[in-house]
Parts: structure tokens; sequence; C-alpha cells
């Protein structure tokens, strides 16, 4: 696949917009997930869990999760600092390298991180989804 992305100049990991989702209870989904991290219940964690294009669930508990809203997951931060700040200009002779790597950046980082804190609203999110779409429409500024 690489081969063919290079051939093309296409870098679709360089996307800096994230894709509409044509889920039908998108907004209502974009207002529960925003609601926990904002308010979590008493003595609760709040946990994301991103499917990987590379590690597919074989069996999906929850078949209507928000579809193209990987970006509401908090554990995409996680991702991008890992990418960004480990590995994005490593060189790896083998997996077994690359995982060293991860594992001795995740050490570092755990000895100074703090948790992630939400701070974005629902109705900010989707306002930016409305400008966005009046963008592509023609519609908006």
């Amino acid at each position: 696949m690489l081969r063919v992305w290079q051939a093309f100049g296409l870098q679709p990991h360089r996307q800096k917009h994230f894709k509409l989702s044509p889920d039908p209870s998108f907004i209502e989904k974009v207002r529960d997930i925003v609601g926990l991290y904002l308010n979590p219940p008493d003595l609760a964690m709040v946990l994301c869990v991103d499917e990987k294009s590379q590690i597919q669930a074989l069996d999906r508990r929850q078949p209507n999760t928000p579809s193209y809203a990987s970006w509401l997951n908090q554990v995409e931060i996680w991702f991008n600092i890992i990418m960004q700040q480990a590995i994005r200009r490593g060189s790896f002779r083998s997996i077994k390298d690359l995982v060293a790597q991860i594992e001795h950046f995740v050490k570092r980082y755990n000895a100074s991180s703090k948790p992630f804190v939400w701070t974005v609203t629902a109705d900010s999110i989707l306002q930016k989804v409305k400008r966005l779409c009046e963008y592509i429409s023609g519609t908006g500024l």
C-alpha cells in the first residue's frame, strides 16, 4: 500500500480535516460522549478505545458507535503524542525495536504526565461542524 501512496503522491496521514460522519444519530452521540468527558460520574474513569485500521475488531460489541468520529476519542491524542514524539522520525530495524522505543517513551512520559482534560463543549463542536458544512456547500463564508 505504501508503494501506491508514494507512486501517486498520496499522504492520507497528513489529512488536516476530520471526515464528516454519516451517522444519523451523530449529534446525540457527540452530546453523550462530550457529556461524559465534561461531567464523568463520581469516582469514574472514562475510557475510549479506537479501532485502528490495522487492528480490526472481529465482533463489535457496539456496532452503532459514531462512524468517522475517532477524533472524539481522547485516545487519538495519545496516538498523536506517540507518533510525534517517539516514532515519527525514527528508523526501526524490527518490530521489536519499534516496541522497545514506544515502551521507553511511555516510561519517560508517564514519569511526569497528567491526565488529559476535555474542555470543548458539544455545542462548540457542532457549531464547527455546521460552519464546515456551510463552507463545503457554498452557503457559508
